[in-house]
């Protein structure tokens, strides 16, 4: 569920995700096709949060969907939307009950935060029994939709509701409560680094946000590789976390959609396909051919 803060624009699921090569760049985009001899897959890389002015996409876009007979997603998009779902999503990001924010935080730390919400007319007591990176997750989306981004525009969002309509066969990398067991791994980071690094980076979340969008738009894989690694440098535990562990656990149904003498379109997070131990880079090592269009 996914790219708060440095560590956090790059992490949980709604967030994920200019110039290296420009001239090559305009004529790519964030899409790998890869082949197996049997069947073909395209790898699609997906900004969570996007807005009206992404749209429409690209015509290639259009092309892979209409020869693609099934979809793959990191999760089931419309179980996640649940009321059953959202309140597990809750009770993972809630402090035990008599627990409060401000003994999780440094006074310091503290009174960033309360300087925030009174800036932004938030009252600060609505946040209070949220665990600190679920506190920053909000802070971060909250910019986000004053920005105009939504996690409904994504691209995830667009394409799964769409098979839906058109009744393409809907497969999940991973299952909803597997997706959301990786918040658990939250619990372990520092919990003023957290909140001060998500107040640091909104200052500028303006720029380095659309200067992903850009990057993904134009298949600048050289930008947006440095990016997300500018967003997880100082933190490797993180991305492994989010990121190549994921990636692992995924390279099985992946093949297995390669093994097919079919089209499959599988639709993650941008940040899956770039970079080290990228399912671009799995499975280029395992001999499948790997190209980007």
């Amino acid at each position: 569920m996914n790219r708060f803060g440095r560590p956090l624009l790059t992490a949980v699921f709604w967030l994920l995700l200019l110039q290296s090569a420009a001239t090559a760049a305009a004529d790519r985009h964030t899409i790998w096709q890869v082949t197996s001899g049997k069947g073909t897959v395209y790898l699609v890389g997906s900004i969570h949060l996007l807005n009206e002015a992404s749209y429409p996409l690209p015509r290639i876009y259009e092309e892979i969907y209409q020869k693609s007979q099934n979809l793959a997603f990191e999760t089931d998009i419309d179980r996640l939307a649940t009321p059953e779902i959202r309140r597990k999503m809750v009770q993972y990001g809630s402090l035990p009950q008599g627990q409060y924010l401000q003994s999780k935080l440094s006074d310091e730390t503290y009174r960033q935060l309360e300087r925030y919400f009174d800036q932004t007319g938030i009252p600060i007591e609505r946040m209070v029994s949220l665990k600190p990176w679920l506190c920053a997750a909000t802070v971060t989306v909250l910019e986000l939709q004053k920005l105009g981004f939504s996690q409904g525009a994504g691209l995830d969002n667009h394409f799964h509701a769409r098979a839906g309509r058109d009744a393409k066969i809907r497969l999940h990398l991973e299952g909803v409560d597997e997706h959301l067991a990786v918040l658990h791994g939250f619990d372990r980071f520092d919990n003023d680094m957290v909140i001060m690094q998500t107040l640091i980076d909104v200052e500028n979340l303006s720029s380095n946000f659309n200067g992903m969008i850009d990057a993904w738009e134009n298949g600048d894989i050289h930008e947006l590789e440095r990016l997300i690694n500018a967003g997880t440098r100082d933190y490797p535990e993180m991305r492994e976390m989010l990121i190549t562990d994921r990636n692992r656990r995924w390279m099985p149904k992946i093949e297995k959609l390669l093994g097919l003498r079919q089209t499959g379109m599988v639709i993650v997070g941008a940040a899956h396909l770039v970079g080290a131990d990228s399912l671009v880079e799995l499975l280029g090592k395992k001999g499948y051919r790997v190209t980007q269009l």
